[in-house]
């Protein structure tokens, strides 16, 4: 289990940013599995292995690291901290890249680890919006499934199969949601919903506009906790 005192910010606080990718937020602790992450420490030795295109990437990622502590870890699984000892968690795009049974286990970890008190916040990419406009005639069948990544053109590579098993790269959608469907998950976690506005990560995606649903909640008494 990680000390909460390594990671706390300048308020005292522990606020975490769940598969942060390279959208790292400065004041939290930054966690993700990608492999460019990995990657990043060896790139004055790798550099002539890879394209122009992937040694950016790469760059991208390490200068990430420089703006924010990152921890690598699979989002998938377990949080590495104490019962209790989390302030806020925003995880923003990630929920859709995991299977539903899933994200259920994920959410109640996010609430066994935050305080009583402690808040969420949860932004997925708005199904709703995406049929609207199919519905609408702004795009064709083909356009919205690419819009929902819950499939692909063609067969994905089998080097592509196994570092999404391995959850490097978590590409493709494995499920959708709308803001019923993500706040009674949130719900149903244990949360209680409460305004956006009244969490530290309210401007996190606010560009999205309708593109994205953000859900928040808090962690209260009254519900038992979940494992």
């Amino acid at each position: 289990m990680m000390e909460r005192a390594r990671a706390e910010n300048e308020q005292g606080q522990l606020w975490l940013n769940i598969a942060s990718s390279a959208e790292v937020l400065p004041g939290y602790l930054n966690l993700d599995n990608s492999i460019y992450f990995r990657l990043e420490p060896l790139l004055p030795i790798v550099r002539h292995l890879f394209s122009s295109e992937r040694v950016r990437v790469i760059d991208r990622f390490r200068r990430a690291r420089e703006r924010a502590p990152v921890l690598i870890h699979d989002c998938r699984k377990r949080l590495p901290f104490d019962e209790e000892s989390v302030d806020h968690i925003v995880c923003s795009h990630f929920l859709e890249h995991i299977y539903p049974d899933e994200a259920t286990r994920v959410l109640a970890d996010f609430r066994q680890v935050l305080r009583l008190g402690g808040t969420v916040h949860i932004i997925v990419p708005d199904l709703a919006a995406m049929v609207q406009d199919y519905v609408a005639g702004s795009r064709d069948a083909d356009a919205l499934i690419r819009a929902t990544i819950l499939s692909s053109p063609r067969r994905p590579t089998r080097r592509f199969r196994v570092l999404e098993v391995l959850g490097y790269e978590g590409l493709r959608h494995r499920w959708m949601y709308d803001r019923q469907s993500i706040s009674r998950r949130v719900v149903d976690a244990g949360f209680e919903l409460i305004d956006v506005s009244g969490v530290p990560s309210r401007c996190v995606r606010a560009e999205d506009g309708i593109e994205s649903v953000h859900v928040s909640a808090r962690k209260s008494a009254g519900r038992s906790e979940r494992g």
